[in-house]
């Protein structure tokens, strides 16, 4: 199966390990990938624009990309809120060839305390 979308492609095989499958969500090899960053960058600003805060990206800790039309980012960011860091889930879609990029998801993750 080829793909049709010449700038879907080129993310597809810079950002997974193997050819993707659609729909399939693959792990992103290469985190420190400035257009992850990018990615992340939106969904915080995205978030802060809608929620009326001021959060600052720190940190892509995982992620995860899935081909649809255009292309699903999972991922887990690290963000710092005034003097507390947190973690969140972010889902991104990005279609580059049609300048479009959108937030889906951005929850917290809440980390389970040791007794």
């Amino acid at each position: 199966m080829g793909c049709w979308v010449p700038a879907e492609c080129s993310l597809s095989r810079r950002l997974s390990p193997s050819p993707s499958t659609v729909g399939g969500w693959s792990p992103i090899k290469n985190l420190g990938d400035p257009h992850v960053r990018e990615i992340a960058n939106f969904a915080v600003e995205e978030h802060d624009k809608q929620a009326g805060e001021n959060q600052i990206l720190i940190k892509v800790l995982r992620g995860e990309t899935q081909i649809v039309s255009g292309v699903n980012y999972r991922l887990v960011i690290k963000v710092a809120d005034g003097d507390a860091l947190e973690d969140f889930e972010v889902i991104v879609w990005d279609k580059p060839w049609a300048k479009f990029r959108k937030l889906t998801s951005f929850r917290p993750i809440k980390h389970q305390r040791k007794p």
